[in-house]
């Protein structure tokens, strides 16, 4: 049996670019190129290729970064204040938060299963509704 999974970690970034750091968003947008064009190639191998795409995620670095500058735009004090507030105003979404890393973890799993054998040149975004499908 010819089975396997190649699954990248880009970002919305890749396909809503700001406009602060472009280097990072042309790598995200390569790393979703390159995934379709391997779904392509790898075709009939029974290797399929896809990206996740995470939103805002709550990781030390974001939260440092969020509490830091939170004061200078009255987000509140407590994390749970600032997250919301983050997340209304600077990273809005549709769930009111950030996401987790067990939530994209949990995206990858599914990719890897065998009920994921028909997704293949996929872009699997984990981001609360901060990009929409349709405009």
């Amino acid at each position: 049996m010819r089975w396997g999974r190649v699954i990248q970690i880009g970002g919305g970034l890749a396909i809503r670019p700001l406009p602060m750091q472009p280097h990072y968003n042309a790598t995200l947008a390569a790393r979703h190129n390159l995934a379709v064009s391997l779904a392509r190639e790898l075709k009939d191998t029974g290797v399929t290729s896809n990206v996740v795409a995470p939103g805002a995620i709550r990781v030390d670095s974001v939260r440092k970064l969020l509490t830091d500058i939170a004061p200078d735009h009255g987000w509140g004090e407590t994390w749970e204040e600032i997250e919301r507030a983050a997340a209304r105003e600077l990273l809005p979404n549709d769930i009111g938060r950030l996401g987790r890393p067990e939530e994209i973890a949990g995206a990858v799993a599914c990719l890897t299963g065998p009920l994921a054998d028909y997704i293949s040149g996929a872009t699997i975004r984990v981001d609360g509704g901060t990009i929409r499908s349709v405009r």
